[in-house]
């Protein structure tokens, strides 16, 4: 049962290799953008493959080398994919949803001008 677990191991490390050289070989030869989704989906799938494998073999470094870039193909992602804007929007108090709006003007002046006078919103 140890040997399959090392051999899943070790095979996890080369598809790991694999999808992270294919990325940056990618987006060398310009056939993919380096924010693409894809780009940094094979950079987190690679890094957590070889992070899989570098935990079974206790290379405690590598570990910590591919979780940082695992945190850093997610963050890309969901920058990429707008989350942060979107999340930033959502929690900033828009004015209209806080008061109502409010007409500005003097209605007795408009009045005299022989304008139309709006009615008073809320």
């Amino acid at each position: 049962m140890e040997e399959m677990m090392s051999l899943a191991a070790t095979a996890a490390g080369w598809v790991g290799a694999l999808g992270t050289a294919a990325a940056y070989g990618l987006v060398s030869r310009r056939v993919i953008e380096p924010d693409s989704a894809l780009f940094q989906t094979l950079n987190l799938s690679g890094a957590a493959l070889l992070g899989v494998s570098a935990a079974a073999n206790g290379a405690w470094p590598a570990v910590a080398a591919n979780f940082v870039w695992v945190l850093i193909s997610v963050l890309a992602l969901v920058s990429a994919r707008g989350v942060v804007d979107a999340l930033r929007r959502r929690l900033r108090p828009r004015r209209d949803r806080v008061c109502a709006p409010v007409e500005v003007g003097v209605p007795q002046y408009a009045a005299a001008l022989g304008e139309p006078v709006a009615e008073p919103v809320g």
